[in-house]
Formats: C-alpha cells, sequence, structure tokens
C-alpha cells in the first residue's frame, strides 16, 4: 500500500512530460506554417521569380510569335502565378497544334514545348486540299498537291473544319482503304478515288487501277490484288487494271 503516492507521482510526471512535448510541437508547427507563409509571400511578389523569357520549342511551322500572341501571359507575371491550363488553351485552339505543354525553369523562364500534326495523306474534296494526320483530321489547306504524300479524292457534304475530325461514311473507308493499301509493299503513289456511287478506285502513279467497287471487304479485295501483282511478272510493267469489285471472281487486263 506504501508504494501507491509514488506511482500517482510518476504518472503525474508523465503527463506533465507529454504537455510540454505536445507545446512544444505546437509551437514548432507554428513556426513552419509563418515560415511557409513568409516563403510563399516572398515567391508570389519577388521580382526575382517574375516572367523574363518564353522558350517555344519544337515548333516547325507554327511561328514563336504567333505562340507568344496567344499564350496572353501578363508582362512581368510571377511565374508560379500563371495558369498553364488557361496559356496553353488558346494555342491548342491552332489546328496545326496537337498537343502543347508548359514548364517552369526558375527563377524567371517559361518553356512551350509544341508538338505539332504531321500529314500521312492529303484529301482533296471540292476543289481544295487539305492535309490529313493519322487520327484522320485535317490540320492546314493547301494550294497545291504535296508530291510526298498520297491522295485520298471524295466528296465530303459536310463543312471541313480544320483541326475537326471528319464525321462521314465515305471519307472513313476511304482512310480505312489507304491505310490498309500503305501496310503492303506493293503499292506506292497512291491516290484512292471515290465516285459518287459510291464506288472505290486505287490508282498507282497512273500506271495501274485497282477497282474496288464497293467500300466492302477491302482488306479481302486488297488482298488478292497483291496476290496478282505477285504471280503475274509482267503485271508491273504491262499491267492495266485489276478489277477486284466482285472479289468471288477477280479480273485483271494487261496493256497491248
Amino acid at each position: 500500500m506504501a508504494k501507491r503516492p509514488e506511482r500517482s507521482e510518476n504518472s503525474r510526471r508523465r503527463r506533465h512530460k507529454r504537455r510540454v512535448i505536445n507545446r512544444k510541437r505546437l509551437l514548432l508547427s507554428i513556426f513552419l506554417v509563418l515560415i511557409g507563409g513568409e516563403l510563399v509571400f516572398v515567391l508570389l511578389t519577388s521580382p526575382t521569380f517574375a516572367v523574363k523569357k518564353i522558350i517555344v520549342a519544337e515548333n516547325k511551322t507554327v511561328s514563336d510569335g504567333e505562340v507568344l500572341r496567344v499564350l496572353k501571359i501578363p508582362r512581368r507575371a510571377n511565374i508560379f502565378r500563371v495558369d498553364k491550363v488557361a496559356a496553353l488553351r488558346e494555342v491548342r485552339r491552332n489546328p496545326v497544334v496537337e498537343n502543347a505543354s508548359m514548364r517552369r525553369r526558375i527563377p524567371s523562364t517559361l518553356i512551350v514545348t509544341i508538338t505539332e500534326r504531321q500529314p500521312i495523306f492529303t484529301l482533296e474534296s471540292s476543289g481544295r486540299l487539305y492535309e490529313i494526320d493519322a487520327s484522320g483530321i485535317p490540320f492546314r489547306q493547301d494550294k497545291a498537291l504535296n508530291q510526298k504524300l498520297p491522295v485520298v479524292s471524295c466528296g465530303v457534304p459536310k463543312r471541313i473544319v480544320l483541326g475537326r475530325s471528319i464525321n462521314d461514311a465515305t471519307f472513313a473507308a476511304a482512310r480505312e482503304c489507304l491505310l490498309l493499301v500503305q501496310a503492303k509493299k506493293v503499292f506506292s503513289g497512291i491516290t484512292i478515288t471515290v465516285d459518287q456511287k459510291p464506288e472505290m478506285c486505287l490508282n498507282i502513279r497512273d500506271d495501274f487501277q485497282v477497282k474496288l467497287g464497293k467500300p466492302e471487304q477491302l482488306a479481302r479485295k486488297l488482298d488478292i490484288a497483291e496476290q496478282v501483282i505477285l504471280q503475274t511478272p509482267e503485271f508491273r510493267k504491262r499491267g492495266a487494271y485489276i478489277d477486284v469489285t466482285c472479289p468471288e471472281a477477280p479480273a485483271y487486263k494487261l496493256k497491248d
């Protein structure tokens, strides 16, 4: 029974020690908050962190000036206050721009990286020429054909808007055909035409044609055309056309 006062005293000491530790932790937390607040204040107000330079990188056809103009970053804006999402929104509206990103180089430089769309073919529609990227999006209008690109010629009834997908079944079928053709080694210098019926024709550098007919069973029809070319040695020099409009009864003709 004599030990109870000693235990009570030890308990009081432990409670006092915990209170002291908790007060120290609280004071330290307040100190850190004050220091952090002061640091944030300095970062957001110091002239050291005012934007002095903006670098535009990896752009090839979109000019630096055009990017800087639409960024609309205020002169001497604080580098930490720049809203990157809002600043890049207008940059991305350019149909040539596939993506744009921004990073900070402390203390005062912003770097804007531009990813431009790359053309994989030219669309000829209603007398106009459009460069189309791998996603099927038109992003630039041309005045003359680019001889390095394959051509898809088809009438798109709806208005074509640069930077927006073309929602048209005929265009989609022609694009599918082009992708299938490009996967094969026997075709080069490609022009795909779709008439009003619609029926599809593949022209190879004006040397010969592949008559595809309705845009159905395209993979099968192109496989048959490929076999004709590979298994008929004289076709490469004298071929006039391959007709696979009816894949069950294909035909071909040599030039006289």
